[in-house]
């Protein structure tokens, strides 16, 4: 072989160091991200309790986010003071392991670790929470959001029930916006994708959405996230074809939304009726049970019915019986105003929970 000779590679391997320039080595018991847990004070769980977790930070640095972990799961984050959650823990006779993890902007880490008891009772009756999301309009048809809890009464079966949660105002909620992608939303759907990035952009930040498309199937395009971005591309890359899977979109998007900690509701878009049952004895009862998923998920649906052919029987009975509301138009100037009144009655909303007592 001719030419040049070959010259000896080299390379420079530099440490990365934290922002200031000085590592972290040798800094002391200062240079440590402290984590602790100041709540929960008792060794049991049960039901809903308080977390509330305590860091310390080195003189300079600042926390990037803190991970709270129950059981293996991630079930909250965050990035702001106070550091306090709530979360139901279900029966009294299970041990939970809490875990905190925090990380700085300067690269640090801690974390903190709670690992509860089990009871020494031989038996137990586990008892579900019922939770309820609730609006109040007065009598012009206005959002009332100062009430307390004193103001509300539950009833059951006609026995008075003791509020266990009350929550009101600006508080998480997870949403699924659901919209129809069949072939029947050809020429419409780029206004319906508009309208629903303009609803986007209104919702507060701790509020987590996710964006399905359904046709002759249910897909997710976009899984909950607080960016607006992702969500609004995710939305617009939706492609009208196929046939209507209503009642699926129903199911899927219950049990998407199951596992979620907080508040749950679904925006429904359709311009049509579904068209894999048909409209028989059969197709009431698969109605019945996607609805019964729905229930269980605790989740409320907001239907949108655009135009003629939408089946507003159907969507007016979906929404009325998860607590919802139907807003049907044939005319996409009503689109906007729609989407900004879920978006009010959904930060106007009291999530009230109790343990039921039998008569």
């Amino acid at each position: 072989m001719s030419g040049k000779p070959l010259l000896p590679t080299v390379f420079l391997l530099l440490a990365a160091l934290p922002p200031g320039g000085s590592s972290l080595e040798g800094a002391g018991e200062a240079a440590k991200l402290e984590v602790r847990f100041l709540k929960p004070e008792i060794p049991y769980l049960a039901g809903r309790e308080e977390i509330l977790v305590e860091i310390d930070l080195p003189a300079g640095d600042r926390l990037d986010r803190l991970d709270l972990f129950i059981d293996g799961k991630l079930v909250h984050q965050t990035r702001r003071q106070p550091y306090r959650f709530e979360h139901d823990f279900g029966s009294l006779n299970v041990s939970h392991t809490l875990l905190a993890l925090a990380f700085s902007r300067a690269g640090r880490s801690g974390s903190a670790e709670f690992v509860s008891r089990t009871t020494p009772l031989s038996s137990h009756v586990e008892v579900q929470l019922v939770q309820l999301n609730v609006v109040v309009r007065d009598a012009e048809g206005h959002f009332v959001t100062s009430l307390n809890r004193d103001d509300f009464t539950i009833l059951e079966e006609g026995v008075k029930q003791t509020i266990a949660v009350f929550e009101k105002g600006d508080t998480p909620c997870s949403v699924a916006l659901a919209l129809d992608s069949s072939g029947s939303m050809k020429h419409l759907l780029w206004r319906a994708q508009k309208a629903a990035g303009d609803f986007l952009r209104r919702l507060p930040s701790n509020y987590e959405v996710s964006v399905l498309g359904f046709n002759d199937t249910v897909f997710l395009s976009e899984d909950f996230t607080n960016e607006k971005r992702p969500l609004i591309y995710a939305i617009n890359h939706l492609q009208a074809e196929g046939s209507t899977a209503l009642y699926e979109a129903i199911r899927a998007a219950s049990m998407h939304l199951g596992t979620r900690p907080n508040r749950k509701a679904v925006v429904l878009f359709t311009d049509g009726q579904e068209s894999i049952h048909r409209r028989d004895e059969t197709g009431e009862q698969a109605l019945t049970d996607v609805l019964e998923v729905a229930n269980r998920s605790e989740v409320t649906f907001f239907a949108i019915g655009y135009g003629d052919t939408a089946g507003r029987d159907t969507l007016a009975r979906i929404a009325e019986e998860t607590g919802g509301k139907l807003f049907s138009t044939r005319t996409h100037a009503d689109l906007n105003s729609f989407y900004e009144e879920i978006s009010r009655n959904l930060n106007s909303q009291y999530t009230l929970a109790y343990y039921p007592v039998p008569d």
